[in-house]
């Protein structure tokens, strides 16, 4: 009933209802086509709000919710642990959620409550019934991700061996990579030898941290059984002075030759007593993508056998990155052309190198005209800093260039203008040696800036010193440097700046 001297409340009459329902029914087909289009971009938050509008939308939200899962340990147990709660829901039977899973990843510390407990066990060759537990949940989860493609284990605690066959069973894996070492955290921990003695069927698979003989040498196996396989990625723990002949000689025991688009050696002491047997193994004729860093038990004679074995077994990469440049470097690159990509990575202070000005020379000779990365180390080598002079000979004949690292030779901008003002697709400079240090960053950035200001280097976005950081070049007026990451290894839409194996860092929730 209504108040006396109160107008009555005006009830919606049928067509203002069939208005607002009109209203909400497009809306919602607006929101549908939102999530059709851009689901992949949304962030997870964005995901689950729109998975609570209603259940047509929680139908279409859902598999991008699940498709990428990332287990995450903050290292501290507390009364709110959401790994542990994610491991509590997703590893029970009646959740099927999984189903949609196309990616796991399992990162971050181990708990600092079993770190003492891990190393004590470590010498008594004894994985924490923690540690065990925790890949047993992981498993429980996989084993119901019947459509997994990408496994990602970077967590600082050993994985085991059960969690590994969880894994590699599944038969729409494509890509598996594990971490095998501690890094920093307390050792010894145990690391179980890992059985790779099934078909896998993986096209990538990436081993980082290797950091004992009897995992690298379980794993020699692996690859065998990987039919599918074309990117293999080694890193071996430089302080552990692990050789590949292990892995090189049961391959050749074997007769077996991969044919691999990629291959990343990292960290190994050595390649094996014969450097050049490698060719035995790999298809050189499929390989596009070559990275070779070995320690300092690589000699000369060593650096000038493999390069001669490579050219013996027409090796043509289009992407190489090596810190093999004692001797046979320039041979190599001199014997064909349509090099892309050039990374001369930093090498052992005691080895040799061959002259950077001859072996540019050869580079703008046969390269020039294909040529669009560019990376040049500082050695302990004066000769592989960069002035004025090699920049206007060598590097500008590149003219196709578009990302660059190099050192300039003493306190000197000049370099770094020449090449901002003559290479025009340039767009990531990457400053290494004396420019690249802390106290010099104000002084490099103001140089940068000046040059923009007046119109040179036109394209270019990212500006990486030595090892961190890297800015991003704001064309707003007046010039903004917004600086994306503290270290190098993380922009993905650069080939200097960016490292496969840590894609994963950027992804998930």
């Amino acid at each position: 009933m209504a108040t006396v001297g109160q107008p009555r409340a005006e009830q919606p009459s049928g067509k203002q209802f069939t208005k607002l329902d009109g209203w909400h029914v497009t809306m919602i087909g607006i929101l549908i086509m939102l999530l059709e289009m851009m689901g992949s971009e949304l962030t997870s938050k964005e995901l689950a709000s729109l998975a609570l509008v209603n259940r047509e939308l929680n139908k279409l939200a859902t598999p991008y919710l699940y498709h990428t899962l990332r287990f995450h340990s903050s290292g501290k147990i507390t009364s709110y642990d959401r790994l542990l709660l994610m491991l509590d829901i997703m590893s029970d039977s009646s959740f099927d959620k999984t189903k949609f899973t196309r990616t796991v990843m399992v990162t971050g510390s181990w708990y600092q409550t079993y770190d003492a407990i891990d190393s004590d066990l470590g010498p008594q060759r004894v994985l924490s019934p923690a540690a065990r537990m925790l890949s047993a949940l992981v498993a429980c989860c996989v084993a119901k991700m019947p459509y997994l493609k990408e496994f990602i284990w970077d967590l600082q605690v050993s994985i085991t061996e059960r969690l590994v066959s969880s894994v590699v069973s599944r038969p729409h894996l494509e890509k598996l990579q594990l971490r095998l070492g501690t890094n920093c955290t307390p050792k010894p921990y145990f690391h179980p030898v890992l059985d790779f003695n099934r078909h896998i069927n993986v096209q990538s698979l990436n081993l980082v941290q290797i950091d004992n003989h009897a995992v690298l040498e379980s794993f020699a196996d692996a690859p065998l059984f990987a039919s599918s396989l074309r990117e293999l990625t080694l890193w071996a723990d430089v302080d552990s002075e692990l050789s590949l002949e292990p892995l090189l000689s049961r391959w050749h025991e074997k007769g077996h030759k991969f044919q691999l688009a990629s291959l990343d050696f990292r960290g190994f002491a050595d390649l094996g007593y014969s450097p050049g047997s490698i060719w035995d193994c790999i298809l050189s004729s499929t390989l596009r993508d070559l990275t070779l860093e070995i320690g300092s038990a690589f000699q000369v004679e060593n650096c000038n056998e493999f390069w001669s074995s490579a050219m013996e077994a027409g090796l043509r990469p289009s992407r190489l990155s090596t810190n093999l440049l004692a001797s046979g470097l320039i041979d190599f690159i001199s014997s064909f052309s349509g090099l892309e990509v050039l990374s001369l990575m930093t090498c052992d202070p005691h080895r040799p190198v061959e002259p950077l000005g001859s072996l540019l020379n050869i580079l703008q000779r046969q390269h020039s005209e294909t040529l669009k990365v560019l990376g040049i180390c500082t050695q302990e080598h004066e000769d592989y800093l960069v002035d004025t002079k090699i920049v206007a000979e060598n590097i500008l004949a590149c003219h196709k260039i578009e990302e660059l690292r190099f050192g300039p030779r003493q306190l000197d901008a000049n370099p770094i203008l020449t090449v901002l003002a003559h290479l025009h697709r340039l767009r990531t400079l990457h400053i290494v040696g004396t420019m690249g240090m802390t106290q010099n960053h104000d002084y490099m950035r103001k140089v940068v800036s000046s040059a923009l200001e007046n119109g040179i280097g036109e394209n270019l976005l990212y500006v990486a010193f030595d090892e961190g950081p890297v800015y991003m070049i704001s064309r707003r007026s007046p010039i903004t440097w917004l600086k994306v990451r503290n270290t190098v290894g993380y922009i993905e839409d650069s080939i200097l700046l960016h490292e496969k194996v840590f894609s994963w860092v950027s992804r998930g929730a």
